[in-house]
């Protein structure tokens, strides 16, 4: 691979589970369970079985499946690594290990061409910064052995896609600036508090 003439070295906010609770991963199967059940069974009995619950049941059950759905053990904000490569005609954005679920990890490359970004723009409420444009993103997956496959888990050219990350430790001024400085354009701001 090619090496970039200028790589910058960050980090995003991910938000990751504080813990893995065993009690909420059983609550959610045993739960979810229990609503296939009553679907499939009043198909097979030609009988709505949630309508054969007591009034109190099925408000305890209805709570419980919102509960499940919405609500979850709590999450944590934790660095990840993330870098851009700048090129001479284009540029990537990097993540070495991108956590997206307990189970799923992925190593990502993210391809802008500059003539194929259509806006950037930077969200300083949320910390979010946003990139427009033909995108072209591989992404290899992690075993659970912490291993990354050789082969693309996925690999596609979106027109009109989007790139984002979660700004943290107060990194914006410096990776606003290189993306400007880099991509000829200018970043759009978002919620931006007034100087004084």
């Amino acid at each position: 691979m090619v090496s970039p003439k200028k790589r910058l070295k960050t980090y995003e906010r991910v938000d990751i589970p504080a813990s893995n609770s065993g009690i909420y991963q059983f609550l959610r199967k045993t739960t979810w369970s229990i609503v296939v059940i009553i679907v499939l069974g009043s198909f097979f009995f030609q009988s709505n079985l949630f309508n054969e619950l007591s009034w109190t049941s099925r408000m305890i059950f209805i709570a419980l499946v919102l509960g499940i759905s919405f609500l979850g053990p709590k999450k944590s904000a934790t660095l990840s690594e993330l870098e851009i490569w700048f090129y001479d005609d284009y540029f990537i954005v990097y993540r070495n290990k991108r956590y997206y679920n307990p189970k799923v990890s992925y190593r990502e490359y993210n391809k802008f061409f500059y003539s194929d970004v259509s806006s950037m723009d930077y969200d300083y409420r949320t910390r979010r910064f946003n990139i427009r444009g033909k995108i072209d993103a591989t992404f290899f997956k992690y075993d659970k052995n912490g291993i990354v496959s050789d082969t693309p888990h996925y690999q596609k050219i979106t027109d009109g896609g989007i790139c984002y990350f979660y700004v943290i430790n107060n990194d914006e001024d410096n990776l606003i600036s290189n993306m400007e400085e880099h991509l000829g354009q200018e970043v759009m701001y978002r919620h931006k508090k007034e100087e004084h």
